[in-house]
């Protein structure tokens, strides 16, 4: 036995304080007086038939000392080993949408932290916990610690996804514990059907029933919607109803028949959406049927909110060819202006979403819109963030401009639809660059069409070269890129509304945009970074996210939708998806066990102690 705090033992100084106590203690003078002389005899003869009475007195005082004893061992805690009963447990939780499936009254995900709950109070003290969560990727939650009380908790907080996500993806983790110890034990508490190899699977699987949407397509046009889709059944059958709702009002609703495990079609045509005055915030089909998964049964389709000026300002001598290229658009009010003219009256024109100088540098940026330079070498002020180094003239043979094949959100945004035609440069500015820009395409290495922020937070384009100076506008890539870099350019703050739980989200951050807050369907706030052009945030709750956009002190409302994954609405899995398996001959190489459950009997004998002091004072103060 051993002691966590032997310090303790110092109490032990009260049994002699006690003994004095008792010594010096009150005695009192007991006189017979003729009217109780016969109790007293009565007394006296019960006394000779109890000769433990003898020690009446010193009882109490017995009794005492050693109620003291106990209570310095129970601060001191003692802590009595067990060989070889420790063990080190590795479990792994399933927390992907599936397990929010009812079995019963309860989750399958409750049933799941149950079931770990279970083995954890029934471990032996001294042994360690580890927790690792499968979610949109695996995450260790805590690693080998011992406190039984820390390990539930921790658990109990865990929170339930709605992605897309598998156990066989935390086995790597799971690996690398399992080779320091082999004597781990190692549990997957999961509702998919695995196959394992040195480990405990925990199934939480049940026969439950479930409806959910599916390929929703819908179009929107003239105030009328026409939407089609199909409803899965999965280990049910019979009638469900659909209601198609705007804003909370129901307008139009259908009721199909089911198949057990098949796929009905269903479909609302030119439903008029005109039942407000002003346009509508939200579309929602909502599916009413008896299922053990309510999170799939709804569908929702929001409007989307445009914040956008698509006013151009072209800055150039020679501007005829780029004024027909973007008027083609037909989407752009485009005022064209001369040098001289914008050099004079600069101050006269504000207010566009875009600012193109064609061969020009002003002498500041514009405090609003994206800017577009084209073809500027001298006099390039230090807040362009790139700065003019020399004038590459390669005649008539030009040089072969390469599009960057690496991937992001920005660069798979420049580059959609491009087929990746090749063209040529005869001769372009040499830059170098000292912000964070993004090389869309570079000649022998050197950046010739780049993006980026100016230092007022407007989106920057920068062409190194003059576009008649190439056979770009000849390649069937010309318009497309055009089109890019004018989405790119006039951005709205979301380019659509509808997604699946696990996709993610890119939000354009606009010029003047101070924040970008992001509430989750469970009420969860945060916060995306605005120092880039596009914010990205994974969508891992299936359900309406509220998005707040503070630009130049005014907040804009937006609303997106993450519906359910169809994968994990599958209530009934394929036996043996895959197989959980750990590398390596088990061993059985405990530690050691702790047992201090005496620490609950100390504690009710220091109670008795403290009461028996209290009779006693009673009865010497208060009776006699």
């Amino acid at each position: 036995m051993s002691f966590s705090y032997p310090i303790a033992f110092l109490i032990l100084i009260f049994i002699p304080v006690l003994i004095i106590l008792y010594i010096l203690k009150n005695k009192f003078t007991e006189q017979t007086v003729s009217s109780t002389f016969l109790w007293t005899l009565s007394e006296r003869f019960l006394k000779r038939r109890r000769p433990i009475s003898r020690i009446y007195g010193i009882l109490s005082l017995i009794l005492q000392c050693l109620l003291v004893a106990v209570i310095a061992l129970a601060v001191a805690h003692p802590q009595i080993k067990l060989p070889n009963q420790a063990r080190d447990y590795c479990f792994i939780i399933d927390s992907s949408g599936s397990m929010q499936i009812k079995n019963g009254a309860e989750t399958r995900y409750n049933l799941a932290k149950a079931e770990i709950k279970k083995i954890i109070d029934s471990s032996t003290l001294g042994s360690t916990y580890t927790l690792i969560s499968c979610a949109e990727e695996p995450t260790v939650i805590y690693d080998t610690i011992t406190s039984k009380d820390s390990a539930i908790s921790q658990l109990d907080a865990l929170t339930i996804t709605s992605v897309d996500s598998r156990c066989v993806d935390a086995m790597p983790l799971a690996q690398n514990y399992y080779d320091e110890n082999r004597s781990m034990q190692v549990y997957v508490a999961s509702d998919k059907a695995y196959a394992t190899s040195n480990l405990n699977l925990i199934d939480v699987s049940n026969n439950s029933a479930n409806f959910s949407f599916s390929d929703i397509v819908y179009n929107i046009s003239l105030r009328k919607i026409t939407l089609t889709g199909n409803i899965k059944s999965f280990n049910a059958s019979g009638d469900v109803n659909i209601k198609l709702n705007v804003d909370g009002n129901n307008i139009a609703e259908t009721t199909v028949s089911t198949s057990l495990n098949e796929d009905t079609s269903f479909n609302f045509n030119d439903v008029d959406l005109n039942i407000l005055n002003e346009d509508y915030q939200s579309i929602e089909l909502i599916l009413e049927g008896n299922d053990d998964l309510a999170a799939d049964n709804n569908y929702i389709i929001y409007n989307l909110v445009q914040e956008r000026v698509n006013k151009v300002l072209i800055v150039s001598n020679n501007p005829l060819f780029l004024e027909n290229l973007l008027e083609a658009f037909g989407t752009l009010d485009i005022t064209v202006i001369d040098e001289e003219e914008y050099a004079d009256y600069k101050d006269n024109y504000y207010g566009y979403g875009l600012y193109i100088f064609d061969s020009y540098n002003p002498n500041e940026l514009p405090g609003d819109g994206s800017v577009w330079f084209m073809n500027i070498d001298d006099g390039i002020m230090s807040d362009y963030g790139f700065s003019y180094q020399e004038t590459l003239d390669y005649g008539d043979v030009g040089v072969q401009a390469e599009l960057n094949n690496r991937t992001n959100s920005l660069l798979n945004q420049l580059k959609a639809n491009l087929t990746g035609d090749t063209f040529y440069v005869t001769k372009y500015q040499k830059y170098g660059l000292y912000n964070n820009f993004t090389t869309l395409l570079s000649c022998e290495g050197n950046p010739v069409l780049f993006v980026g922020n100016t230092p007022n937070g407007n989106r920057e384009v920068v062409f190194a070269f003059d576009i008649h100076n190439s056979n770009l506008p000849l390649s069937m890539d010309f318009i497309i890129l055009v089109n890019n870099l004018i989405n790119y350019s006039f951005p709205n703050v979301l380019d659509k509304t509808n997604y699946v739980a696990g996709d993610t989200l890119s939000v354009n951050v606009l010029a003047g945009c101070s924040s970008i807050q992001i509430i989750t369907p469970s009420g969860i706030s945060n916060y995306l970074d605005t120092s880039s052009a596009i914010s990205d945030y994974v969508l891992a709750e299936a359900g309406s996210y509220q998005i707040n956009v503070t630009i130049d002190g005014r907040v804009t409302k937006f609303m997106v939708y993450a519906s359910y994954p169809e994968s994990e609405s599958q209530v009934v899995e394929t036996p043996e998806i895959a197989t959980l398996s750990l590398t390596g001959d088990p061993e059985a190489h405990y530690g050691d066990g702790i047992y201090q459950s005496l620490v609950y009997l100390f504690i009710a004998l220091g109670v008795i102690f403290i009461l028996d002091w209290m009779v006693y004072c009673y009865e010497q103060y208060k009776l006699r």
